[in-house]
């Protein structure tokens, strides 16, 4: 009993932070390597289910959805919602007055 304790500690060692810190760290960490396995092991199959274990056990989080629909849907239609979501913010704005070829 006692090495199984030790084992459920050392998953994520952030020892003195609250449960709902170890708990998004675990699920952050699930979904960047589950992102890892659609990206470069072509593992879609296992992706897909650690992403919905992940929402499962964080059903208010709405970032292994984020992830799911950002990973699956077509690259064309993710763009098209960035887009979307961000509205004008695209277009970049100069910090200074002035442009950079302008001659002071």
């Amino acid at each position: 009993v006692d090495r199984f304790a030790q084992a459920q500690d050392n998953l994520v060692p952030l020892n003195g932070f609250p449960s709902e810190v170890h708990r998004r760290v675990r699920m952050l960490e699930t979904l960047a390597w589950s992102e890892h396995l659609i990206l470069y092991h072509r593992q879609r199959g296992v992706a897909v289910k650690l992403i919905l274990q992940e929402w499962l056990a964080n059903p208010l989080s709405l970032l292994p959805l984020r992830v799911l629909l950002r990973r699956l849907l077509p690259f064309s239609l993710v763009s098209r919602l960035v887009k979307l979501k961000n509205g004008s913010a695209g277009t970049a704005q100069l910090v200074a007055s002035y442009s950079p070829t302008e001659k002071m």
